[in-house]
């Protein structure tokens, strides 16, 4: 879990998650609020209030979450957290990195803002994660949009 301007990100390999259909928005919704509310026990995190919840789904790659506040009404006698949820399938994830050396090792490798970013997929080996951290949604547009791919 990664705190992000406004909320948390939270990213979830697929194999933490079994077998789930990640083509059912309805199953991936409930399989990620019951991870968000076990971590929100488990770390004592104050998840109190309003939130949207959007859920993007790599059915090669896992879920990404990101929960930001959205109401910053008076919380403070919340006890609950009520999410909005929107869930994305068939979405891109990439791997943010520092050093360029492995970029052969991905099928696709952007250069965005002075940052390596990796495409993930089915053939990423897993130890690559150890080197960077994993980036969905709106930033992937940018980085597709802007960033500079290297020929590989």
């Amino acid at each position: 879990m990664r705190l992000i301007e406004n909320g948390y990100s939270i990213y979830l390999a697929k194999e933490m998650l079994g077998d789930i259909d990640f083509s059912n928005k309805d199953v991936v919704a409930e399989q990620a609020k019951i991870v968000v509310i076990r971590l929100r026990k488990q770390f004592s995190i104050d998840l109190y209030g309003f939130y949207q919840m959007t859920i993007y789904v790599s059915s090669d790659i896992g879920i990404y979450i990101t929960l930001e506040k959205i109401d910053e009404e008076d919380t403070y006698d919340l006890i609950t957290i009520d999410l909005k949820v929107r869930v994305l399938l068939h979405q891109h994830f990439y791997l943010e990195v520092d050093d360029f050396s492995h970029f052969s090792k991905f099928s696709k490798f952007y250069i965005y803002c002075g940052k390596g970013y990796g495409l993930l997929d089915g053939n990423t080996p897993n130890d690559l994660y150890e080197f960077g951290s994993v980036v969905a949604g709106e930033k992937v547009k940018q980085i597709e949009f802007y960033g500079q791919l290297l020929s590989l």
